[in-house]
């Protein structure tokens, strides 16, 4: 998964900042022996509007639309219809009909409103955001049997958390994301705590803080992250752990992820970020 953003900046303005761009093309492999590869290419583009005389409340808008092509290798798929009864042999002409390739547009957009949401502590050690976004607007066919179809539910998803810088070296950020899509609901509730290592502003390690953290998925597992952010980078580790009902089938195994951010920031432009991302 790689993802790239890039800010539009307009310096005639108080906030200059008042929107950006975006790309992100991601390729994964799923089944046994990765029969099944999915590969996403997505554009965004956002746009933000300052409420009040200092704009230290916002909206952003985003919208973004991709391309998404699935694959499956059929020729590896054996389907209990191509056994004959009399001697056990296969025959794939008695196989479920299914089609190896597949592409689709799909469209998502949101809304999100925010507070302080440079973190500047000279306005109020408090900064907050909420938000809504809706996922899969055009409702895709994704189906890889021929003749049928399986369009995807609409995804719905509203998230909101806060920051509050309890010291200048220290804060924590209470969060909460709540998902929706086919009659079923997934609520995540988490807290990142952060402590400032680097206080200067000058250099590639500027800012520099550490952060920890645990997520809680309802009726599903615990998520537990760590990473390093600054005012150029992020670099962050997670493990997703299952609870008991799922992990006789995972081996008692969790999955991790690592992450890293390189950002790069033109001399008079200012960093802008709503919560950790690690």
């Amino acid at each position: 998964n790689f993802s790239a953003i890039v800010p539009f900046h307009n310096h005639k303005t108080l906030r200059s900042h008042w929107g950006g761009t975006g790309l992100s093309v991601y390729y994964d492999k799923t089944a046994q022996n990765g029969l099944l590869k999915n590969t996403g290419v997505n554009g965004s583009f956002a746009y933000n509007i300052f409420l009040g005389e200092f704009g230290y409340q916002q909206i952003s808008f985003g919208l973004q639309a991709g391309l998404v092509q699935k694959q499956l290798n059929v020729d590896d798929l054996e389907w209990g219809a191509g056994y004959t009864r009399n001697d056990n042999s296969f025959d794939p002409s008695g196989t479920t009909s299914l089609t190896s390739n597949i592409l689709y547009p799909d469209i998502a957009s949101g809304i999100i409103w925010s507070y302080n949401a440079m973190k500047d502590i000279a306005v109020n050690n408090i900064s907050a955001y909420a938000g809504v976004a809706l996922y899969h607007i055009n409702s895709p066919n994704t189906s890889l049997i021929q003749g049928k179809t399986y369009d995807v539910p609409r995804l719905y998803k509203f998230h909101t958390g806060l920051e509050w810088q309890l010291t200048n070296k220290v804060g924590f950020s209470p969060n909460i994301l709540a998902a929706f899509q086919n009659n079923i609901m997934q609520l995540n509730s988490g807290l990142y705590l952060t402590y400032k290592l680097i206080s200067s502003t000058e250099g590639k390690l500027a800012n520099t803080s550490l952060i920890v953290g645990s997520w809680y998925r309802l009726h599903d597992g615990m998520i537990f992250s760590t990473g390093l952010s600054g005012q150029h980078y992020t670099l962050g580790f997670s493990y997703d752990l299952n609870n008991a009902s799922l992990s006789d089938y995972s081996s008692k195994r969790g999955a991790y992820e690592i992450s890293l951010a390189i950002r790069f920031i033109k001399k008079g432009n200012t960093r802008r970020y709503d919560s950790p991302r690690i």
